[in-house]
């Protein structure tokens, strides 16, 4: 077991502004409406009732406006707010307000004497530069979200509609899905994503699923990217900042439906598929996402349930070399007659040969290859292969070494995330939600065109749940408080390992004698699977806001906590081999060598003087072992 702890201590985020005008408290999770209550005249009115009412939820607060008539209300949720401010003598004005994440809504009122109340509607905007902050941030609204075109309703991706934002190229790895852009000149390593102020990071990568996506695009309410923070609760990452807020229930109850279709019939014939002649093979996309929303109990209790999921099958092109009968037989026979016909390397070379005559589509196969009408060249001196017993060999004048065929090859990608949120309005001054989701999926890593029991896949479950708790000390103070963690536990292995070592006990890896039949066994011992990556993740933050006079008291606490495992289980602890030219395999010169250790194949045995591309046949073994 490899364990590697992460420590991460971000112990500090400390703001203290002293300002002439007004200022704004929001945090991660939440927004804020300030604004100066005039009369006609100009003249500020102080002592002036507020009250900011939410919509969908039904709670309110209240404030009163100081001396230099301002209000202030801070930890908003993002929503639809009606505000309402009275004054004797004056006439009673209200406001609708839409709260935004991150960014403070300003609403100056003007108060009339008159003798009937009156309601405008008012839309704010959220500007793209903060004047008083200087931080550069763009807020996208549900509805933007949603119709925002969006391939495979990655979250990530809205990222790369904020001004300076690129797709990463500075480094592979950052594509599929995590750290896939960049801002400002930063690495795509250098953002930070949070889910309701949770980090929402694995490492230096924004968190995925199976597929390489983060999925829960239906359950977003708001999305704000901060693409040159200044504000000092940006400083975990170097990079842009974006966080998402969850949607949530209301008094009435809510929900919506939607569905993605794509299939061959919308798509066009791969141009290598179509000039072999081969038909269109079948592809399908199903994208789907559901939710429901409403009141447990009016004013106090509130639910909001998500459910969506892809599943995708997109084949591609892949061209297959065989051996072919003629150099089988021929193989076999050259074998047979320096070993024996019931010799163990008998055994071995028609189980490499069966293998080989059971690929699915081999009966569209014709001679050679793609590359050499006979199949017979590879990487020796000559450049040709050369029997050992007449200058043509066994094969006889013009008979193909190879067969070949082109195939197209796939498996489904699936995943699915269920997401469920509680809220609860707790007394006036508290407030609190409860956020818990799965996500579950499975992507091929590997998808052999040999055999089904060499494809690789990957699954990734994981677990995420947090607490948020909002409580306000009369109309000068706040704080916000919350609880996270995060569980998840990926492996990348063949389907059944046991009925992969039955079928093929090793890799035959034909790259160093130029590539002349495909690869038999997967890339399952190459590449060491199965890999195992587990995360476990808890986090603990706090921030509290103060207002006193003209001036802006901040403190935050953030305590982030990572225990990350990275896992591999049996890597090469088989070996494989490597043959240097197709002459060397088929005199089975090795077989000579390898006769005095073991019938088989069996390189992890070799002694190491052994391991010399002075053999004809290059066998590796890194017996490397580990364990979660």
């Amino acid at each position: 077991m490899r364990l590697r702890p992460r420590r991460c201590f971000s112990a500090f985020l400390l703001a203290i502004s002293f300002a002439n005008g007004v200022g704004e408290a929001q945090t991660t999770t939440s927004g804020a409406v300030t604004g100066v209550v005039t009369d006609q005249s100009g003249a500020v009115v102080p002592n002036a009732d507020v009250e900011i009412r939410d919509v969908n939820k039904g709670t309110t607060e209240s404030s009163e406006t100081d001396r230099d008539g301002v209000y202030r209300f801070f930890f908003l949720s993002p929503s639809q707010y009606t505000l309402t401010v009275e004054h004797d003598r004056f006439r009673e004005e209200s406001r609708s307000v839409t709260v935004l994440l991150e960014t403070p809504v300003t609403v100056n009122i003007t108060l009339e004497i008159a003798k009937a109340a009156t309601e405008l509607f008012v839309t704010a905007e959220a500007p793209l530069v903060q004047a008083d902050n200087g931080d550069v941030s763009i807020t996208m609204s549900q509805t933007q979200i949603s119709e925002l075109p969006n391939p495979g309703n990655d979250l990530a991706y809205i990222a790369q509609t904020t001004p300076g934002a690129i797709m990463a190229t500075d480094n592979a790895r950052t594509g599929g899905g995590g750290g896939n852009f960049s801002i400002l000149g930063m690495p795509g390593t250098s953002n930070l994503f949070t889910l309701n102020g949770m980090n929402d990071n694995s490492g230096h990568l924004n968190f995925t699923g199976a597929t390489g996506m983060l999925l829960g695009q239906n359950q977003i309410q708001e999305a704000t990217v901060v693409s040159n923070g200044y504000s000092g609760h940006f400083g975990d990452a170097a990079g842009s900042y974006v966080n998402y807020v969850t949607k949530s229930g209301g008094n009435d109850f809510h929900g919506n439906a939607e569905y993605f279709w794509n299939g061959s019939v919308l798509n066009a014939t791969d141009w290598i598929t179509k000039a072999f002649g081969n038909p269109r093979p079948f592809d399908i996309a199903n994208q789907w996402a559901g939710s429901v929303g409403g009141p447990i109990q009016k004013n106090r209790l509130f639910f909001f349930f998500d459910a969506e999921g892809l599943r995708v099958l997109l084949p591609a092109p892949v061209q297959v070399v065989l051996p072919s009968p003629q150099f089988e037989a021929a193989t076999i026979a050259n074998i047979d007659s320096i070993f024996g016909a019931a010799s163990a390397s008998d055994a071995f070379y028609k189980q490499i040969f069966s293998l080989y005559n059971q690929t699915p589509g081999i009966a569209a196969a014709t001679p050679g290859s793609f590359a050499d009408p006979l199949g017979c060249l590879d990487a020796s001196p000559s450049g040709v292969f050369i029997g050992p017993q007449t200058p043509q060999g066994q094969l006889g004048v013009n008979l193909p070494c190879a067969i070949h065929f082109q195939k197209t090859l796939g498996q489904p990608t699936s995943e699915s995330l269920l997401s469920g949120r509680m809220d609860w309005n707790v007394r006036t001054n508290d407030r609190a939600f409860f956020l818990l989701q799965y996500d579950n999926g499975r992507q091929p890593i590997v998808v052999d065109p040999i055999s089904s029991v060499f494809n690789v896949y990957y699954s990734g479950p994981w677990w995420q749940a947090q607490l948020n708790e909002t409580h306000t000390f009369g109309t000068t103070a706040a704080n916000q408080f919350l609880l996270a963690g995060i569980y998840q536990d990926g492996v990348t292995s063949v389907v059944n390992p046991a009925q992969t070592l039955a079928a093929f006990p090793t890799t035959l890896d034909w790259s160093n004698a130029g590539g002349p039949f495909t690869q038999l066994g997967g890339f399952d011992y190459i590449y060491g699977y199965p890999l195992g990556r587990g995360l476990t993740q808890y986090e603990i933050a706090d921030d509290f806001l103060k207002i006193r006079g003209k001036h802006k008291f901040g403190f935050g606490l953030d305590f982030l906590r990572a225990y990350l495992s990275n896992s591999d289980y049996t890597q090469n602890a088989v070996g494989d081999m490597l043959p240097l030219t197709i002459d060397a395999f088929y005199s089975g010169a090795w077989i000579e060598h390898l006769h005095k250790v073991t019938p088989h194949a069996c390189a992890n045995r070799l002694p190491r003087s052994w391991h010399s591309a002075s053999l004809p046949i290059l066998l590796r073994a890194m017996g490397r072992m580990s364990g979660r």
